[in-house]
């Protein structure tokens, strides 16, 4: 059994990934890749950022969480 992942389904995406590396820490506002100040949009479109996660931190991840969620 293929077990494929959300981002291969389109409900999950990943981005600027060199500076949001898995198990590292985001980068803070203000460097280079940051994602901090579109945390909160997306949020208000239901997704959630993997760089909230508390076991492993994934800075680069946004996993679609909340259906017919509109601001």
């Amino acid at each position: 059994n293929v077990k494929l992942s959300n981002n291969s389904w389109g409900s999950s995406f990943d981005i600027n990934a060199p500076e949001n590396w898995l198990k590292q820490q985001p980068a803070p506002i203000g460097k280079r890749g940051s994602l901090l100040k579109i945390v909160p949009i997306a949020n208000s479109f239901g997704f959630y950022w993997g760089g909230h996660y508390k076991s492993r931190l994934d800075g680069m991840h946004f996993e679609l969480a909340v259906l017919n969620r509109f601001p």
